[in-house]
């Protein structure tokens, strides 16, 4: 429900696999909202995935690269989270989430890139 509206009806696993807008990615957590020319989609993306202006991507989709990408972020924020650390970049104005393994330093810069 969104304004007294249904949203989506759907199981919890089809919405999860099909994200359609960040309002539907924030039940599952923090979300990041990603323009679609800063991660440009791999020969086994669809055609569908190609057409889009934004990626709505959980943090688990989004890892540092070994090299330079288009998606250069700054680090905000490190949250302890058991075995694993989310980290709260920015890029831009929009927040970005992913996990890592370690706490990384705030304001150090990361290249993102996506499984998508």
């Amino acid at each position: 429900m969104r304004d007294g509206k249904i949203e989506r009806l759907d199981t919890p696993m089809a919405i999860y696999d099909n994200l359609d807008n960040k309002y539907q990615a924030d039940f599952f957590g923090e979300a990041s909202v990603i323009d679609a020319a800063l991660l440009p989609c791999g020969e086994n993306d669809n055609t569908s995935k190609n057409a889009k202006k934004n990626h709505i991507l959980l943090p688990h989709q989004l890892y540092i690269s070994e090299v330079k990408t288009p998606l250069e972020v700054t680090v905000v924020m490190s949250f302890y989270q058991g075995n694993h650390y989310l980290i709260q970049t920015i890029q831009g104005e929009n927040n970005i989430y992913f996990y890592h393994p370690l706490a990384l330093k705030k304001g150090t810069t990361q290249y993102l890139t996506a499984t998508l």
